[in-house]
C-alpha cells in the first residue's frame, strides 16, 4: 500500500493539495488531477483504479490517464514523499535505492535518470518545491 512517507503531511486547498517535508522543510504543490489520483491511492487503490477516477471526472484519453499516475507515484517516490508499493502495478521502489536525492540514481525505462532530474521532472507535474517564507513559520 502506498502511503506518505512519516515526515510529510499534506493539506487540500483550493488549488489541489499541499504536500509539507517537515524534515527538509520544503513542500510541493499537487494540481487537482494529482491530487484525486494520489487520494485513490493512499485509500488503497491501485494505478487502474487511479486512472478511472481521473476519466470519470476529466476529459482525458485512458492511456494519459494511466501514464499520468504511473508518472505521479514514481515522481513522488522519487521526491520520497511516499512510502510502499502500490498494488496490480508494478511499481516499486528501484532496487537498491533508500533515499532518493540521497542514495544516488534510479533507472526507468532504460534511462539513467539522477536524483536532481527526478527533482526537476517533479516540478514539472508536482509544481515547483518551496520553502516556507521565514514569516510562515
Amino acid at each position: 500500500m502506498l502511503t506518505l512517507n512519516g515526515s510529510v503531511v499534506s493539506t487540500d486547498t483550493d488549488y489541489g493539495t499541499a504536500l509539507l517535508d517537515e524534515r527538509s522543510g520544503r513542500y510541493w504543490t499537487l494540481n487537482p488531477t494529482a491530487s484525486l489520483a494520489l487520494r485513490v491511492l493512499l485509500d488503497g487503490g491501485d494505478p487502474p483504479q487511479a486512472a478511472r477516477a481521473l476519466l470519470d471526472q476529466y476529459d482525458v484519453a485512458p492511456a494519459t490517464a494511466r501514464a499520468d499516475v504511473d508518472k505521479l507515484v514514481d515522481e513522488l517516490r522519487a521526491a520520497d514523499l511516499v512510502t510502499g508499493s502500490v498494488s496490480g502495478s508494478g511499481i516499486e521502489p528501484p532496487a537498491g535505492v533508500t533515499r532518493p536525492g540521497v542514495a544516488g540514481s534510479a533507472t526507468r525505462g532504460g534511462h539513467h535518470r539522477s536524483a536532481t532530474r527526478a527533482r526537476h521532472a517533479l516540478r514539472s507535474v508536482l509544481g515547483r518545491p518551496s520553502r516556507p517564507r521565514a514569516n510562515d513559520r
